[in-house]
């Protein structure tokens, strides 16, 4: 029934409050009716029974048990006590929910979904990607798109020329592959990773590309060149590429304006941080991708980032900027292999709201 969440969860010796800090995860949305303790194994005249894993620890015996909690949403739900005792995943005691992870992503997901509760921040931006891309933007707002890719297309030529981004050129030629994504500036063509860590370096080399105040984030030079890496690796047309960079930057300064400019006076440098948000939802734009696959390739280039403010004034900086356009890139391909990511990466306690903003963060600009 959707009113109950079964959680079964185990712990270790090591971190032994791990079942306590999942319940009370749970304990913000519901009402513990009931708490079980699933013992594991017994030793019956020197004969074991059930799972047991021995361990040759000087401090720790064996985990013999885990918890099981009965979670409702009122603590009224009536229950069959003779099917306690019973473990199978279809039973009224095993509902919708069941899980046996020790990390809590996908149970967050199913608590939403059940109980129809904020979804994750992940959720949210993967359904607005779907969403501006089933719509036309306005007459002036691709006006503005179109000038910043001629602005930011001039200031990669200009820094393609500098000593910095040849030492970049020079070391991707030897670690990326030739392909059909035009660098800037070259008369070489390299995959879309190599093109878009490439041109992203480039576009911030000389640090004259467009800049937005929602984070201090430098926007297209993240954005443009991991979408035109993509959309020449795939073939895809200008106007394809012209949408999907609007959609990676109105994501990116979603998420900025949720941070606030906080983030960026705590020393992060929100151009990597947050581009890697651009870059990968231009990309998922361009691929045109399904909702999981967005959702996975968010995922993984979000909990990847974390350049900080050290950076200015050294060849780091425009090369972080490359970087986040090429994790935009390599993140989607990953996700449209199947490789999955943490679904809440800014939830979670280690999730990039508490570990980059001390857990401020303004979730009406992503509604």
């Amino acid at each position: 029934a959707a009113s109950d969440v079964y959680k079964r969860q185990g712990y270790t010796n090591v971190d032994p409050f791990i079942a306590m800090d999942v319940a009370m995860v749970f304990r913000k949305h519901f009402i513990l009716q009931n708490q079980f303790t699933w013992v594991k194994h017994i030793a019956v005249n020197d004969t074991g029974y059930g799972q047991y894993k021995p361990i040759t620890s000087k401090r720790f015996v064996s985990v013999t048990n885990e918890n099981i909690f009965h979670f409702t949403k009122k603590g009224d739900v009536e229950i069959d006590r003779l099917s306690i005792g019973q473990r199978n995943k279809t039973h009224p005691i095993w509902p919708e929910l069941y899980s046996e992870g020790r990390h809590v992503a996908n149970t967050r997901r199913s608590i939403a979904r059940l109980m129809k509760f904020e979804k994750l921040v992940i959720e949210k931006l993967a359904a607005g990607i779907i969403n501006l891309n089933s719509i036309t933007f306005p007459e002036n707002v691709v006006n503005i798109a179109k000038e910043l890719i001629v602005d930011v297309s001039g200031v990669t030529l200009a820094g393609s020329c500098t000593r910095s981004v040849q030492s970049i050129f020079d070391a991707a030629s030897e670690i990326y592959s030739p392909g059909n994504c035009n660098i800037i500036g070259r008369n070489k063509s390299f995959n879309p990773a190599g093109a878009a860590l490439i041109n992203g370096a480039s576009a911030h080399s000389l640090d004259f590309d467009d800049n937005c105040y929602a984070g201090v984030v430098h926007g297209s030079a993240v954005v443009f060149p991991a979408v035109l890496a993509f959309a020449q690796h795939k073939a895809l047309s200008g106007l394809d590429l012209l949408k999907s960079f609007i959609v990676g930057l109105e994501i990116e300064f979603a998420v900025a304006k949720a941070f606030s400019n906080s983030i960026y006076d705590k020393g992060w440098w929100t151009t990597s941080v947050l581009g890697s948000v651009g870059s990968a939802a231009g990309v998922a734009s361009l691929a045109n991708t399904n909702i999981r696959e967005i959702e996975n390739a968010l995922s993984l280039a979000i909990s990847g980032v974390g350049s900080i403010r050290a950076v200015r004034g050294t060849d780091a900086k425009h090369y972080y900027c490359g970087r986040a356009a090429e994790s935009g890139v390599i993140a989607n391909l990953l996700a449209m292999e199947g490789s999955t990511g943490p679904l809440d990466v800014f939830e979670d306690r280690n999730g990039i709201i508490s570990i980059l903003n001390d857990k401020a963060f303004e979730h009406s600009h992503i509604n």
